[in-house]
């Protein structure tokens, strides 16, 4: 294909002391190794052809941490070294990979996460505030299409112009810790 864009992922809101490992386990299968089968898959042909477009949905905690989000956040974090370290590889070859790196964007996901008592838990513990607190600014939060744009718009550029990173944040006004 000309272009890939891997948008797989899960995370949950948790204590890391409480060592839910399965959850770990599951966030590092499908936001890392998820990723890195799908590239692995489809960068040699793009590399013999000497075109191609990769796209990481990745997250805002790419660059800001959040307590709570530990694991998520270091698979995330793993793809700016990732990513970076692929442009590399493949630096002169025609293929390009950009991250996207989206703040709250509302999806079934996310309400599940607001709705789920041990998430909630940990945000309020953490001084993230509440389920509801988010819910009612769901209006603030970015759609999918937001982040679909953002692709389109990463993938549309002159062959010149190489755009390795687009953060786009959601407009909410909640407790959060820096």
């Amino acid at each position: 294909p000309d272009l890939v864009v891997n948008n797989a992922g899960c995370y949950s809101a948790q204590k890391f002391c409480d060592k839910d490992y399965d959850s770990w386990e599951k966030m590092i299968s499908i936001n890392i190794n998820g990723y890195l089968y799908i590239i692995g898959e489809f960068l040699p042909e793009m590399k013999d052809r000497g075109s191609g477009h990769i796209v990481n949905i990745s997250s805002d905690n790419e660059r800001v941490p959040y307590p709570s989000f530990a694991v998520y956040t270091g698979t995330k974090f793993f793809w700016a070294g990732a990513a970076d370290s692929i442009r590399k590889e493949i630096s002169g070859t025609g293929i390009k990979i950009t991250n996207i790196l989206p703040g709250y964007v509302y999806t079934e996901g996310l309400e599940w996460l607001f709705n789920d008592e041990k998430s909630m838990s940990a945000f309020k513990e953490f001084g993230l505030g509440g389920g509801s607190d988010y819910l009612a600014q769901k209006d603030k939060m970015l759609r999918p299409e937001d982040v679909a744009t953002s692709v389109w718009e990463s993938v549309n550029k002159p062959t010149n112009v190489y755009v390795h990173d687009v953060m786009i944040e959601d407009s909410l006004n909640l407790p959060l810790v820096s």
